[in-house]
């Protein structure tokens, strides 16, 4: 957004944009005032809301919690099955590294948005909205192999 003073004497009649304040009387040097906030709103209040998928929170966020159990319990598996090598990986410093791995594990949730908000304003919408936990249980057991793979080929190693 442009703006720009009047002049020194005026710091605070500032032009924005098409907003542009009045003056009080046409022959006055001195005298103006900024745009109210009812003719801001009235402006504003034009342009249009970009429209919100209302059906998308329903099914993901529930399934986020199987999604996070899912891989909690893949974890404790690996834990338990191999519990005296993993002993020293439990200690506070180890703390951080796994929590930037849930936070990663759930930014890769997310794409699945990528796909159901497309498919929401589709055609098929309807046979989507009914078969979109096809998606879900792909992306589960693909995070379940990558988590697999990544505790199996870059975590157990590291541990003796």
């Amino acid at each position: 957004m442009h703006r720009k003073a009047l002049d020194y004497r005026k710091r605070g009649c500032i032009l924005h944009g098409d907003l542009v304040p009045q003056t009080r009387k046409r022959n006055s040097a001195h005298s103006c005032h900024a745009p109210s906030s009812s003719s801001i709103a009235h402006h504003f209040s034009n342009w249009p809301a970009p429209p919100i998928p209302r059906r998308r929170h329903p099914f993901w966020e529930p399934a986020r919690l199987l999604y996070n159990l899912a891989l909690t319990a893949a974890a404790i598996f690996w834990l338990a099955a191999t519990w005296p090598h993993f002993r020293p990986a439990l200690t506070f410093t180890s703390l951080l590294p796994v929590s930037v791995l849930g936070f990663l594990a759930n930014v890769c949730y997310c794409a699945a948005y990528l796909v159901d908000i497309p498919m929401q304003r589709s055609a098929q919408s309807a046979v989507w909205k009914r078969r979109r936990w096809i998606l879900w249980l792909a992306g589960t057991l693909f995070a379940l192999l990558l988590a697999n793979y990544w505790i199996a080929d870059e975590i157990y190693p590291d541990f003796h």
